[in-house]
């Protein structure tokens, strides 16, 4: 199933990705490089996550 804009089901993921993306740009230029540090760990996990389910091939 297609939109008009033809992304589909992977409209709704883009604009989420865009908004996650609008909101670090926001912390960023409040707080500067230190909101962009406290994103990447915050990150850590979920990155461990999908390291997890690629080495175990789910």
């Amino acid at each position: 199933m297609t939109t008009k804009t033809g992304f589909g089901r992977l409209g709704p993921v883009l604009i989420l990705t865009l908004i996650l993306l609008a909101l670090l740009v926001l912390a960023i230029k409040t707080w500067g490089l230190v909101a962009l540090g406290l994103t990447a760990i915050a990150t850590v996990p979920v990155v461990f996550l999908i390291l997890f389910l690629i080495t175990i091939g789910k």
